[in-house]
């Protein structure tokens, strides 16, 4: 694991999108997985997301008109080699209820659209669908709640869920002191 902080402004964010390949490096060049980011397409760069990468955006990036649950399995299914993991749609959806209950979210909550969730709950949302399929890096961004205890309870919980596959790789990143 890895933990990225500083101010508000300092590129955090933008160190995580070049690490992603949504962002170019306009100098140098980004090696993820010994693979040159920048040698690929804009559409092989997103694909390489995809299969390699999971997620945990600043705003989250839901679809809004799905549910919870739709929303967590989706990187998967756009995903062949995540989807490799499950025989079935339905063992994939189970996964999903699995880690969003190792991450405190409850059956009622997966089955409402995101729009009716709270921040915390669709950033757990968003959580799950990063670790879903067990990707080689999870970046997560901002990944941290408002209330310390909340952030450190939470955090540890998604350090135990993502460390059952020791293959993943985990790269945080919080404006908050850690002496807070």
């Amino acid at each position: 694991q890895l933990l990225i902080s500083g101010p508000s402004g300092c590129g955090k964010s933008t160190l995580l999108a070049l690490i992603a390949g949504i962002m170019v490096a306009p100098k140098g060049s980004v090696k993820l997985l010994g693979v040159d980011l920048a040698s690929l397409t804009a559409a092989h760069r997103d694909r390489f997301r995809a299969d390699h990468i999971g997620i945990v955006f600043q705003q989250f990036n839901l679809i809004p008109y799905l549910s919870a649950l739709d929303n967590m399995v989706l990187a998967c299914r756009l995903s062949s080699r995540r989807s490799q993991s499950f025989s079935t749609v339905n063992s994939m959806r189970d996964a999903a209820r699995k880690l969003a209950n190792d991450l405190d979210l409850d059956a009622k909550a997966i089955a409402r659209p995101v729009t009716q969730l709270s921040n915390g709950q669709q950033q757990r949302v968003a959580a799950v669908r990063a670790l879903l399929g067990e990707p080689e890096l999870l970046l997560a961004d901002e990944v941290f709640l408002t209330n310390a205890i909340k952030r450190m309870r939470w955090v540890s919980n998604m350090g135990d869920v993502f460390y059952k596959n020791e293959q993943t790789k985990a790269i945080y990143h919080s404006c908050f002191d850690l002496a807070e």
